[in-house]
């Protein structure tokens, strides 16, 4: 069970930035020129879901950090006894419960710098989407901090699809980041989004070369559908990347078996082109899904995507 400390930085009134209508930001405990959004604020599946998002610092393994799905960033300096707020810059709708309390959703993973544990990244996601898009998505996407997570900025572009799931850093420059999105539609009606609206077009991979002030949408293979769901860079040689893919139709008992199914992307050129294979990860597609069933089948992606020929 985590402990809550309250921060000794900043009052959690303050901590994070509420967003209104138009996407501007206002500090909680603020009064909105307009009425700010809400979200219900109740999990989808499990409650206060945490992904991938649990990491330590290479230098200091009583410095730990996670992010949990309603409440936010968290940061333990004392391996884990007690924890305080880490959300100072993290963009959220409000409750519709309590419209001045903020509902972050999914922190999926979180990358550290090994030269530099004071710099670290996240990936935040909810629905397909980007900062134009009249939803939450706009508070999602990447995060990086250079104080040890005590103040973030948030490192999109405005086209960018920010339905990130996976992160990934080149091990010899932070600057250059990878992660892998959710490349299905906008799960929002009208108006919304229009029926069959996607935010990619080339792939579900971006990359950055410039800490994310730019991205660029890497030709990785792109199917409609198409979920990256961890991409990893080789430590000894990293032109060499890896991502774990699945293809999921919107709704339906078949939507994996339906779907297209890309396996493993590989790169030898640092993103500029990828190949996929199938091979090994068996005929049935719903096999072929990388991806974390309930049953336990298809996990191999992590150890996939950490093996290196």
């Amino acid at each position: 069970m985590i402990r809550y400390l309250p921060s000794p930085r900043t009052a959690v009134a303050v901590a994070v930035l509420l967003v209104t209508p138009t996407g501007s930001a206002t500090p909680q405990g603020a009064v909105p020129a307009t009425r700010a959004p809400t979200l219900a604020c109740t999990a989808f599946s499990y409650p206060q879901r945490t992904q991938r998002s649990f990491a330590v610092d290479p230098t200091d393994d009583r410095i730990l950090y996670v992010g949990v799905e309603q409440d936010g960033f968290f940061k333990s300096t004392d391996g884990g006894a007690t924890w305080v707020r880490a959300s100072v810059g993290l963009k959220a709708w409000g409750r519709s419960s309590d419209p001045t309390r903020p509902c972050f959703e999914e922190f999926y993973e979180t990358t550290i710098n090994p030269k530099n544990p004071q710099q670290l990244c996240i990936v935040r996601a909810g629905a397909p989407g980007t900062t134009n898009t009249p939803s939450s998505a706009g508070t999602n996407g990447v995060y990086c901090a250079d104080d040890g997570a005590a103040t973030w900025t948030q490192r999109i572009t405005p086209a960018m699809n920010t339905a990130t799931l996976t992160i990934a850093a080149d091990p010899t420059d932070f600057r250059t980041l990878y992660v892998g999105v959710n490349g299905g539609p906008c799960s929002n009606p009208p108006p919304v989004c229009a029926p069959g609206t996607y935010f990619n077009t080339r792939g579900a991979i971006y990359r950055t070369t410039d800490a994310g002030a730019t991205w660029t949408e890497l030709e990785a293979q792109y199917v409609p559908d198409m979920r990256v769901v961890a991409v990893r860079a080789d430590e000894r040689n990293p032109q060499v990347l890896l991502a774990a893919t699945f293809g999921k139709l919107p709704g339906g008992s078949g939507a994996i078996a339906e779907a297209a199914q890309r396996g493993v992307l590989r790169s030898t050129d640092g993103g500029r082109t990828w190949s996929a294979s199938l091979a090994g990860l068996g005929p049935d597609p719903r096999e072929q899904a990388l991806i974390r069933s309930r049953h336990g089948a298809a996990q191999r992606h992590a150890r996939v995507c950490h093996r290196f020929e």
